[in-house]
């Protein structure tokens, strides 16, 4: 009997996950490609017997027993399937097409139980929610690809060619398209599209959006806070049913429905502070009695942001950050209904101020880290895999890894989007994104046996999710063409002025980047340092003395210590080691290293009592 091997790949990744205005729609996106997944893997075991020979078949992902496929289950799944099928071909049409179907099955499961809350209440909900085509616009979204390859013998290297030989005709089907006028598509002019990707037209009635005028002219039919309750947008978003399934969507464990708000980036910007407030508050009671107040004052607003995933910030419970940012409250009260100019407004901003003069810390960092990693030489490591075997043991080893991400960056107090196989997502608060990230490298290393490379992007918390990602997907990138590889890229960009980018070895640049952050703490060396060697590479790479030169020139008149003393001799000697091959590099990580160290010295317990 003939045995083939059979690969599935999903689709769209990336513009789909990317097309995303909230951390919540980047999550979902990214966890309802995970589902499909694994409903066609289930749906292709199921298929072969769904006994454990039929398990053993499924080489990639390779799942220990058949409920790691189910439904919601804590198992993640890239989008690409690889199956080993005897018999003829009609067989193996069969079984790829089982996965089809009961990909398309969840699918519509998700899509469903999502739309059941869009509007839900909404006395005119068939009126301002167009439910047909944004069905359509989910429906037509995945594309489900497979090929198949006949293995030439029974030998142990005949899976190594045949899988081989499947993956040139996976890369010749995906160059194929099959184009069709869209069936959600409006004949009518005017429709807005989507603010999510600007692709898919908006299924949301224009009925909701319009704002209240005289003369004679009529209200809209919702106020922002019923329209933002019911639909989940605000004055100036539109969302096709793509966007509201990232928005409505529902995870499902054992039958119950979980709706955790998940992060947001103000709020992974306000968290170093959160957590340093929430430790002062354990010796001052009155910092918790002045959030209370805060929190009733906020109303509407605290109410919206009341929930955050994981364990809180101690007394100060759970919270969202962005209660912190005078603009964000505003906005929030906005989305409510409460206009800037309102009292209710007016008192948020009067509590807001009394409860930061209160804590004297200051105003949080507007920033947070957005991490991206991927093994290196993968496709490699697996080409060497010439048996079902072996590259079933490697996907092993890669879902142990996937498996434990999640703790390690809850560890780090991240948020974790995705981890599948060899690749991770995570938003991360500063002053545990390069502990984490380095972490996460070292757990790679230690189950695979592999190497891992990761770019983290430090935006602003207003930033788009978008250019956010793509960011930290160009840091990746950065690091990817590292010499060996196995390297971490830093890419800082503060809203003005150019991206500030290092790139080094883990072993490297991470242990440097934390020495830095000691010497900013200690202030055994000036902020200006920093971006006065980073200014050195416009003297371009043919003038490395003249650069190292003029670094040791640099940092031995600068003073520490706000000014007050020289950098002492034993720092000196610390940071020349570091000049290496490219002084302005230390500059960029001096400069990296000081936002870093702000971050960390807001998440630590004040210093001084009552303070």
């Amino acid at each position: 009997m003939t045995q083939h091997v059979l690969l599935v790949s999903l689709g769209p990744v990336q513009d789909f996950i990317v097309s995303a205005r909230r951390c919540r729609d980047l999550w979902f996106g990214s966890w309802v490609l995970s589902e499909l997944a694994k409903a066609a893997a289930a749906g292709i075991v199921v298929e072969l017997g769904g006994d454990s020979a039929a398990l053993e078949a499924l080489v990639f992902p390779a799942a220990e027993n058949r409920c790691a496929l189910d439904a919601g289950s804590a198992m993640a799944v890239a989008n690409k399937l690889v199956v080993r099928v005897s018999g003829d071909d009609a067989r193996v049409r069969k079984i790829a097409e089982q996965g089809r179907t009961k990909m398309n099955d969840r699918l519509r499961e998700l899509r469903d139980a999502a739309f059941a809350r869009v509007g839900d209440g909404d006395l005119k909900r068939d009126h301002h929610f167009r439910i047909v085509p944004a069905r359509q616009q989910v429906d037509e979204l995945f594309e489900y690809v497979w090929v198949a390859a006949a293995e030439a013998d029974a030998t142990e290297s005949s899976y190594g060619k045949a899988r081989e030989e499947a993956e040139k005709l996976l890369a010749a089907r995906k160059n194929l398209r099959t184009w069709a006028q869209p069936p959600w598509g409006r004949k009518d002019a005017g429709v807005p599209k989507s603010s999510l990707d600007g692709v898919r037209e908006s299924v949301l009635h224009e009925d909701i959006y319009d704002e209240p005028v005289t003369g004679g002219r009529r209200a809209p039919a919702l106020g922002a806070e019923q329209r933002r309750k019911l639909y989940g947008v605000h004055g100036a978003e539109r969302l096709c049913g793509v966007g509201l399934l990232k928005r409505w969507g529902v995870q499902r464990e054992a039958g119950k429905n979980k709706h955790d708000r998940f992060f947001s980036t103000p709020h992974l910007a306000a968290l170093p502070l959160l957590l340093g407030i929430a430790a002062d508050a354990e010796r001052r009671p009155e910092i918790v009695e002045a959030w209370l107040a805060l929190g009733k004052a906020a109303g509407p607003a605290k109410d919206d942001l009341d929930i955050v995933p994981g364990r809180g910030t101690g007394l100060l419970g759970r919270v969202d950050g962005a209660l912190l940012f005078p603009a964000r409250l505003v906005e929030t009260l906005e989305e409510c209904g409460h206009l800037a100019e309102s009292e209710i407004t007016k008192e948020a901003l009067l509590a807001l101020k009394g409860f930061r003069d209160l804590v004297g810390r200051g105003e949080p960092l507007p920033y947070y880290g957005i991490l991206v990693a991927d093994g290196d030489g993968m496709g490699e490591i697996i080409r060497q895999k010439k048996t079902a075997e072996a590259h079933r043991a490697l996907s092993t080893q890669l879902d142990a890894f996937a498996q434990s991400a999640r703790g390690i960056v809850d560890q780090h107090d991240g948020c974790l989007i995705y981890s599948g196989g060899d690749d991770v997502l995570a938003l991360l608060p500063l002053h545990q994104a390069i502990e984490c990230a380095r972490a996460l490298a070292q757990r790679f290393t230690d189950v695979t046996g592999a190497t891992l490379s990761a770019g983290l992007a430090i935006v602003h918390c207003t930033a788009s999710m978008g250019a956010a990602l793509e960011l930290a997907r160009d840091a990746e990138k950065i690091a990817k063409k590292y010499p060996g590889k196995n390297a971490l890229a830093v890419a800082v960009d503060k809203r003005s002025g150019e991206t500030t980018t290092v790139c080094n070895h883990w072993e490297t640049l991470a242990p440097r980047l934390l020495e830095l952050c000691i010497l900013h703490e200690a202030e055994a060396i000036p902020d200006k340092a920093g971006y006065e060697l980073a200014e050195l590479s416009r003297l371009g790479e043919d003038l490395r003395d003249v650069q190292r030169s003029e670094a040791l020139r640099i940092l031995r008149r600068k003073r520490a210590r706000q000014g007050k003393e020289k950098i002492a001799a034993e720092t000196l000697d610390r940071l020349t080691t570091h000049l290496g091959e490219d002084p302005a590099e230390l500059g960029r990580e001096i400069v990296i290293a000081a936002l870093l160290m702000k971050a960390k010295k807001q998440a630590a317990p004040s210093a001084k009592e009552g303070a």
